[in-house]
């Protein structure tokens, strides 16, 4: 879409809808997805993500540069699925989500910045600097040890050598190091998806807390399927598709086919011009919620009146006036 604002979140959508086989007469130009199988697949898809991110947490970016060996890696145990409600890896990306439930499948990248910027929770690393940009209305910059291109590879590289086998995967993903709790969720989400939750072994299912909310944000489980199930219906129509009724009276989505059209290849070290990462005056006075400078600025007057500060971040970049 011209206005993507999550490629995690759409991918998430797009990937569920096609994870089904050709069928019936229509077969040439649709696929057909019955509605209920497609909330299993997504159903699936976020346990992946919710299992991958906490069954890595414990080592996220402790391993730089290096892979993680067997003995080292987490022990998977049923119950830690739900220390992943305060994960922020997940609610930063039901943020996204629920900008597009509110402002529609073409929400802009500004307005979903917007809703970032005006977020209150508490973040690390990437996610951090992201939103502080958001606030100084700065293009995104990219961090050493959270570019896609390296975790990226690893997310593939579990899918790949896991083979198919859930914990495999996410475990392959992880070991690889870095960014090692994003990874094995973005892999096992992926796989999962594929797998639908009929299949899920029962380790993976049977302790999750379904009525606990994401912290931060609108939605528990049975919720995110609720808002995924609104989106996909109106992408599916957005797109030329359409809802159906089956013989047996069972709403299915009647997905059409489309070739892949790849998109302009970009060089890392010889990336194209930003465009659309800066707000306009008018949408920066949407952004409320003040920056990492406020307390600061209020303690600095008690101490040295008539100075001011610029450019205050998480980072301790500072600049003092006077």
């Amino acid at each position: 879409m011209k206005n993507n604002i999550s490629s995690r979140v759409l991918f998430g959508l797009w990937a569920t809808l096609l994870a089904v086989d050709v069928q019936g007469a229509e077969s040439a130009t649709y696929r057909r997805l019955l509605v209920k199988e497609y909330r299993d697949k997504m159903k699936a898809g976020w346990i992946g993500q919710i299992a991958g991110v906490s069954w890595g947490a414990p080592t996220e970016f402790k391993y730089r540069s290096c892979a993680i060996s067997e003995d080292r890696l987490p022990k998977w145990q049923p119950g830690v699925f739900n220390d992943a409600f305060d994960q922020d890896d997940l609610y930063v990306e039901m943020t996204f989500l629920r900008s597009m439930e509110q402002h529609g499948l073409d929400c802009s990248i500004c307005q979903a910045g917007i809703d970032f910027a005006n977020s209150r929770y508490d973040l690390a690393c990437a996610n951090n600097i992201g939103r502080e940009n958001r606030e100084h209305n700065k293009a995104p910059t990219a961090l050493d040890g959270v570019e896609c291109k390296i975790n990226g590879a690893y997310v593939l590289m579990g899918l790949l050598y896991g083979k198919g086998v859930l914990d495999e995967t996410m475990k392959i993903a992880c070991s690889c190091g870095e960014d090692s709790d994003c990874n094995p969720s973005s892999a096992g989400g992926v796989l999962f998806t594929t797998l639908g939750f009929p299949k899920l072994p029962e380790r993976f299912t049977k302790e999750l807390n379904e009525k606990t909310m994401f912290s931060f944000t609108a939605y528990n489980v049975p919720a995110l399927l609720n808002v995924c199930e609104k989106l996909a219906r109106q992408a599916i129509v957005k797109e030329g598709g359409k809802i159906e009724k089956s013989p047996e009276g069972e709403e299915v989505f009647v997905i059409p086919v489309r070739p892949a059209k790849p998109g302009k290849l970009e060089l890392a070290w010889a990336p194209g011009p930003i465009a659309g990462s800066k707000f306009t005056e008018a949408e920066m006075v949407q952004i409320t919620v003040p920056g990492p400078a406020k307390g600061m600025k209020a303690a600095l007057d008690n101490v040295v009146p008539g100075w001011t500060i610029a450019n205050c971040n998480s980072s301790m970049t500072v600049t003092l006036t006077f």
